[in-house]
């Protein structure tokens, strides 16, 4: 038997209205009149009350999400055991970096420098096509950034005094690059692109860059990049050092994050003192008696004695970095 008339079309309107945003409250009798009392009435009434809150919660669900998504960072850090993450989180931009980003690496770089207890940077990108694209250029040409924050951002990127691993999720360019080669150690997979356009846009490259590309790369190579734009792929940059591992398929992450974690068990002053001197010998000299100093350090440190006795009880040594 038919329901009383219009009381189907009471129910529907009643959701379709809600899912419009009519404020019209859940059950309204649009038609009680011709059904008040009956079995059927109060039947439909509870259906649609049940409907109006599973299309209520669901809506509170997607605007839940929403907020999550628009609130999310654009720079994400992360720390598990010894190990800092910090992820590009802007892949609708191919993670370039504006002024917000720099400013919250800058906060994450200090905030590893903060912390005894994280002895590694693992540095990635949110996405799949794009590592980093450098500068974002509307806030370059805006003024909203300059070079000099770009550079000093990487500067402080480069004298962290952790090691530091960067994995490409994709490709790279323009200041990008320099990012990448402000890293210890960088893995790459297969099928990525690199290369720096700041010639076809009438950039000069920042002088920070330039001198890591030379430092790095070599003249030669440096200027395939910077005078000729050149495109270099994954084998291309291992063979010329912009790339210090090449991975089988997209396995970059994973293999970096394995390595990272290698890197988190070793002698965290050993480390330290080891990428400070190397550092001041690829600038072209060693001070000699502050490095004598920094092995001065780790020769009366615990972890010394901690890493002899391992090697002698043929046990993993637990450093203390003291």
């Amino acid at each position: 038997m038919a329901g009383p008339p219009g009381a189907s079309t009471m129910a529907f309107f009643v959701v379709v209205s809600l899912a419009n945003r009519v404020d019209i409250p859940c059950g309204t009798r649009l038609e009680e009149r011709h059904c008040a009392g009956s079995k059927w009435y109060e039947l439909m009434v509870r259906d649609t009350r049940h409907l109006c809150t599973q299309f209520l919660t669901a809506q509170q669900q997607i605007c839940r999400m929403r907020r999550m998504i628009n609130h999310a960072p654009t720079v994400i850090f992360e720390s598990s055991g010894s190990v800092a993450r910090v992820t590009l989180n802007v892949p609708q931009r191919h993670n370039s970096l504006g002024a917000t980003e720099i400013e919250l690496l800058e906060d994450s770089f200090r905030q590893i420098e903060a912390d005894s207890d994280l002895r590694v940077l693992l540095l990635t990108g949110a996405g799949e096509r794009t590592f980093c694209a450098g500068a974002a250029l509307d806030q370059l040409s805006s003024g909203e950034i300059s070079p000099d924050a770009f550079a000093h951002m990487t500067k402080q990127l480069r004298t962290l005094s952790v090691p530091t691993v960067c994995a490409l999720n994709g490709s790279v360019y323009g200041g990008g690059c320099e990012v990448v080669l402000s890293c210890d150690f960088r893995f790459g997979g297969d099928g990525l692109r690199a290369f720096i356009p700041a010639a076809k846009f009438g950039l000069c490259y920042p002088p920070s860059g330039i001198e890591r590309l030379v430092t790095t790369l070599g003249l030669g190579n440096a200027q395939k990049f910077l005078l000729a734009a050149e495109e270099f792929n994954t084998g291309q940059l291992l063979q010329m050092g912009f790339l210090t591992h090449a991975s089988n398929g997209q396995s970059a992450l994973a293999d970096a994050e394995h390595y990272a974690q290698r890197l988190s068990g070793l002698a965290p002053l050993a480390l330290r003192a080891m990428k400070e001197i190397s550092a001041q010998a690829a600038r072209g000299g060693v001070a000699d008696e502050h490095a004598e100093a920094l092995a001065a350090l780790c020769s009366d440190s615990n972890d010394l004695q901690e890493g002899l006795l391992a090697a002698k009880q043929k046990r993993a040594p637990v450093f203390s970095g003291k």
